[in-house]
């Protein structure tokens, strides 16, 4: 989106293979050195807290850190926490939001949207937040023709404005998201897969490694496990430092679908170490 709207290039800096926090001041120094090298001039660095792919969550003091370098190095942050809600209980997670009391330093953007904490990606309605008054007066145009109807905001309102019900959804949502991902990390774990426990998001991130391998790379497992009946996104889509990791998204389906899913993907993988023992 940032790229399409804005005619600018993104310049990724991978975390570490497992998903670990890329967010190092020295880590992102050398990203920026190594893209100026390129002839791209850095103007803003992105964070997504929770993690999308990997679940991660970054502590705060992280996020401060990274905030206060991006001051001395002329950059803006974006942060973005459209998972925030979904971050559990001992994840350590605080919002930048709460971290300066709404009152954000110039240089600091916050984005959130209802998309994924409330289930309505389909209504595209987000917010913006900056105290940055050149900022947001740049932001005015892009406003203009991504409106949300009025339809639409008439009913989110109402939504919004039961507290009570909103307090009782997002905790029954983040209840059935930890379950679904212990459910997937257990199942993983038995079939001898590297994965951590996500602390937020929707996700589940996994290495796979040792079955790509089999099946001649990370592509190949991906097009195997669809022709068995299995969607996941493959490591590359989401820029991932090394191959053979996948993003799972257990919440998308109801439990008894989601133990369905994770049966066939456990009967697929075997099969796949069977076929290898064979040729052995």
């Amino acid at each position: 989106d940032f790229t399409a709207l804005l005619d600018s290039k993104l310049v990724v800096v991978p975390a570490g293979p497992d998903g670990s926090s890329c967010l190092d001041v020295n880590h992102l120094s050398r990203a920026k050195e190594e893209a100026a090298k390129g002839g791209v001039k850095s103007r803003a660095i992105v964070i997504t807290n929770p993690s999308n792919p990997t679940g991660e969550v970054v502590s705060i003091n992280e996020v401060l850190k990274v905030i206060e370098w991006a001051s001395k190095e002329g950059l803006d942050v974006l942060v973005n926490e459209v998972y925030a809600s979904t971050a559990h209980a001992d994840s350590g997670f605080t919002s930048v939001l709460e971290a300066y009391r709404g009152q954000l330093p110039p240089h600091v953007h916050f984005i959130w949207s209802l998309s994924k904490d409330f289930g309505m990606n389909g209504l595209r309605c987000g917010c913006f937040y900056s105290c940055c008054p050149s900022v947001l007066q740049a932001a005015i145009p892009f406003g203009v023709f991504l409106q949300v109807a009025g339809t639409v905001q008439a009913q989110i309102s109402s939504v919004l404005e039961d507290e009570a019900w909103v307090d009782y959804f997002l905790e029954e949502s983040r209840r059935m998201i930890i379950e679904s991902h212990k459910l997937t990390v257990d199942t993983l774990r038995s079939i001898g897969a590297d994965v951590k426990m996500p602390k937020g998001s929707l996700f589940v991130w996994v290495n796979l490694g040792a079955w790509a391998k089999t099946a001649g790379s990370e592509m190949n497992l991906f097009k195997y496990l669809v022709e068995e009946g299995i969607l996941i996104c493959p490591g590359q889509s989401s820029k991932a430092a090394t191959e053979g990791w996948y993003r799972l998204c257990p919440p998308a389906t109801p439990k008894d679908h989601l133990v369905v899913g994770l049966k066939r993907l456990e009967v697929a993988l075997k099969k796949l170490s069977k076929s290898k023992e064979a040729k052995l």
